[in-house]
């Protein structure tokens, strides 16, 4: 059988097509750790500020804007794993006007902040905390 040249070309296209809308996964590393120099800390008059140490990641979620903005979301699902979780937001699809962030937070209740905007076509984030350690993946 003699497949015809048009059914062979647009086999090949829609597979291009396909391919170039697949989600993949991205892993997103916030820094580790705010250097104590990297803190500036506005002393009132009279006083000296010093910081000891930095301040160590804590924590990531994705947020509807910037973190100022305060529209943090609640994750579609949480697992418990040994020594930690795995927070899940499997529908991020839509966007509002400032777009999609992920927030890093630092200190003991994530007192400092560190965000990013994320692609547009974000549509979810996994955050995986075990032991000090936080792995951020994203798909789009």
């Amino acid at each position: 059988m003699k497949l015809k040249p048009t059914i062979f070309v647009f086999a090949i296209w829609a597979t291009g097509l396909c391919h170039a809308y697949a989600s993949t996964s991205h892993e997103i590393e916030c820094p580790t750790e705010i250097s104590a120099a990297a803190l500036a800390i506005n002393a009132p008059e009279g006083w000296s500020a010093y910081a000891q140490e930095g301040l160590r990641l804590r924590s990531a979620e994705p947020a509807l804007g910037p973190p100022e903005e305060k529209a943090f979301l609640k994750p579609g699902s949480t697992k418990s794993i040994k020594g930690g979780s795995i927070d899940s937001w499997l529908e991020l699809s839509g966007s509002g006007p400032t777009g999609k962030w992920i927030v890093c937070r630092y200190g003991e209740r994530g007192e400092i902040t560190l965000s990013k905007k994320l692609h547009d076509n974000t549509s979810a984030c996994t955050v995986s905390s075990r032991r000090e350690q936080v792995q951020v993946s994203c798909t789009w």
